[in-house]
């Protein structure tokens, strides 16, 4: 017992002679970043939300997440380079997936329903990508950033000329892209889905709009999807029913692009053939440009 005693003591002599580790901690060197943020062009209908989120990627893998009002962005990051992803929130309709990194950043609407491959609508969702954001010591970091719009709204109006009464007419839009990728703003060519078009009568007018990622073409959407992506089905009062399908595909090829943020789609249907008008419209202050394109 005593000999046990002995050695149990001589180790915890010998343990608390032993140098203490201090472990060093250096604060990293902050500074501050206010982004103001420039809306330019809006539809009145678009709804830009309550506030900004804001994502900051460093060089060194960490992810900051920080919230600035629908107006600016005032906050305080470690000096160093950054890429940035800016999105307007809430988007309620919208998920987002693959955020750990700038580059696979993706908003995608979920299925409506998965056997039939219909897929809802996008909320309003702009976005802004910076892929290079210096951050550096003892000065502002003082950016203009302006979120551009994600999604694109389609208006239809159809005349139908027959004979028969015309008790509904119901819509869908196929090959449209449920899915984009944030950091680039091109969509997921593998996302392809379609879209019901909520159609409501105003005389002899059926009308209705969607809001869309973007209609794809058909080379980037899937090789089964038909050509045609404009589905009209047409319900008459004797019972019977009449099926419309078109290709809008060319004529949207646009949207997106800087002169083209939506669209009007006119079809006129009678017993002798279909007549199709797309105009791409140009959101500006006041009344923009319209382009006609038709198809006959």
């Amino acid at each position: 017992m005593q000999m046990k005693r002995i050695i149990h003591i001589g180790l915890w002599i010998l343990l608390g002679s032993l140098p203490a580790c201090k472990k060093e901690f250096t604060e990293p060197v902050m500074s501050r970043v206010q982004f103001t943020f420039d809306w330019g062009k809006l539809p009145p209908e678009a709804q830009i939300g309550e506030n900004m989120g804001i994502r900051f990627y460093a060089e060194d893998g960490q992810v900051y997440d920080m919230d600035g009002d629908t107006t600016s962005f005032n906050g305080s990051l470690p000096v160093g380079t950054y890429q940035v992803l800016l999105r307007n929130k809430p988007t309620p309709s919208i998920g987002f997936r693959g955020e750990e990194r700038f580059e696979t950043a993706e908003a995608y609407v979920s299925p409506v329903s998965r056997s039939a491959g219909l897929v809802g609508q996008p909320d309003w969702l702009f976005s802004a990508a910076l892929a290079r954001c210096e951050v550096t010591e003892k000065k502002v970091t003082d950016l203009s950033v302006t979120p551009k719009p994600m999604v694109h709204r389609i208006t239809f109006n159809v005349k139908i000329t027959d004979h028969r009464e015309i008790e509904a007419v119901a819509g869908c839009l196929l090959n449209v892209a449920s899915a984009l990728n944030l950091s680039t703003g091109q969509p997921i060519p593998s996302s392809a889905g379609e879209t019901d078009i909520p159609i409501d009568r105003s005389g002899e007018v059926f009308s209705g709009a969607v809001l869309v990622f973007t209609v794809l073409k058909q080379k980037e959407g899937s090789p089964d999807i038909p050509d045609k992506n404009l589905k009209l089905d047409i319900s008459f009062a004797d019972g019977t029913e009449k099926t419309v399908e078109l290709d809008i595909s060319d004529q949207l090829a646009d949207l997106g692009e800087e002169t083209g943020n939506g669209a009007e789609v006119d079809v006129v249907i009678t017993p002798e053939g279909v007549r199709l008008e797309v105009r791409i419209i140009e959101w500006v202050e006041g009344k923009g440009p319209e382009i006609p394109i038709k198809n006959n």
